[in-house]
């Protein structure tokens, strides 16, 4: 193609032609797809293995304008999820990390159904579009940070007289005075 890299083009009579070129980006070449990459097996590479970048799509979704720069996207649509899941010890642990497709909320979930199963586990923690975070095992957040849908207690930092943090404007940090055990919140001084 004159671009100097050198290429197998996979003819489909002008349908859907894939490309696999050795693209030369100093100080190292990489393969690159036209298309997607499917693999059922397992890659296997005496050398390194890098990805430059890795992108999921959703259907009908394409990859103009994206760049690889070494982030990982993730793009939901009306009935696929993003997210990423988490195999352990042989498949017997399962956890899923990701954004749910009707309002945008950051999920974290353990023991889902299965590797390809989204919210089919229990929600461990959730952060809101709006911003608040929920830990627990509800999606129902009502403030800022909240445990929800638990019965257990939050830990909360605790020091001396001596060991009291400095307070930012406009802040009211709390935390347990073990000189005087009680509970202590700051203001401005």
């Amino acid at each position: 193609d004159g671009s100097g890299n050198p290429y197998i083009r996979l003819f489909n009579a002008g349908i859907g032609d894939g490309l696999i070129k050795l693209v030369n980006i100093t100080p190292e070449a990489v393969f690159s797809f036209n298309l997607g990459l499917n693999v059922t097996g397992a890659i296997t590479t005496t050398d390194r293995f890098k990805s430059v970048g890795l992108t999921s799509f959703g259907t009908g979704q394409t990859t103009t304008g994206q760049s690889i720069g070494g982030e990982l996207i993730l793009r939901p649509n009306a009935v696929n999820p993003a997210f990423i899941n988490f195999t352990e010890n042989g498949a017997a642990n399962w956890s899923n990390l990701g954004v749910d497709n009707t309002n945008g909320d950051l999920k974290y979930e353990t023991a889902p159904t299965g590797e390809a199963s989204w919210e089919t586990g229990t929600t461990r923690l959730v952060l809101k579009q709006n911003g608040r975070l929920g830990i627990g095992a509800s999606t129902t957040v009502n403030y800022n940070l909240e445990q929800v849908g638990q019965t257990d207690a939050f830990g909360i930092a605790r020091g001396t007289v001596a060991q009291r943090p400095t307070i930012i404007s406009s802040t009211t940090p709390i935390r347990y005075n073990t000189d005087s055990t009680a509970l202590e919140y700051g203001e401005s001084v």
